[in-house]
């Protein structure tokens, strides 16, 4: 299995229920699909860190539906109207760019060259988060003992801050005879530089440990 991010999200909870089909996993950004994983990204967290683009992205909202974004920003990016649709998709659109990629760029610059390919993205995201991932809260940790004793290298950027390195702390925890390497310098995105040498090693170790 190899995964980042939501990938790592699938990858775990694959190799939980389907363990005879695993060989070895390696997993990047580790999301646990938790509340707090998503409360820090969205509600309160990060927003402490980059006030300004969280002010920007706040701004978006009524005082009436500050306690709800993402059922706001689900239910107007599901309108029958495009250009609700579009604002909706590009706010969040916009805010997680400009999170996902702080390590990689001083000053996010949305770009939409395909407005429906955009919202179809951002309906996805809102579609899952509103609905909990649909797994129940803490499922992954508390089911990792049934992934398989099988090579496991998990790798975190240090300064990601879209799934806190705390995440595949958590797991290297539960499963002792996992690798993690915890990327100095790195972020979340797999392109970056250091991430992308790191997962080249990763994969080149894995293939000589199954081979």
């Amino acid at each position: 299995m190899f995964g980042g991010s939501w990938g790592a999200t699938l990858a775990l909870l694959y190799a939980e229920q389907f363990s005879n089909y695993v060989s070895g996993i390696i997993i990047r950004g580790t999301f646990l699909a938790r509340q707090c994983d998503f409360h820090w990204f969205a509600i309160s967290g990060v927003n402490k860190i980059y006030p300004d683009y969280w002010q920007e992205f706040i701004s978006y909202f009524n005082d009436d539906e500050m306690s709800r974004p993402i059922e706001v920003l689900h239910k107007n990016v599901m309108s029958d109207n495009k250009t609700v649709q579009l604002e909706a998709a590009k706010t969040w659109a916009l805010w997680a760019g400009r999170i996902v990629t702080h390590s990689l760029v001083d000053d996010y610059i949305l770009e939409v060259e395909d407005e429906d390919k955009l919202i179809s993205e951002v309906r996805i995201e809102m579609h899952y988060a509103r609905n909990k991932y649909f797994i129940e809260e803490n499922q992954i940790v508390e089911n990792l003992s049934k992934v398989p004793n099988v090579p496991v290298k998990i790798i975190h950027g240090r300064k990601d801050l879209t799934c806190l390195p705390e995440s595949s702390w958590s797991v290297h925890q539960a499963l002792p005879d996992s690798k993690l390497n915890i990327v100095s310098g790195a972020g979340h995105l797999a392109s970056e530089p250091s991430m992308i040498d790191a997962l080249i090693t990763a994969t080149d170790e894995m293939a000589e440990l199954l081979s």
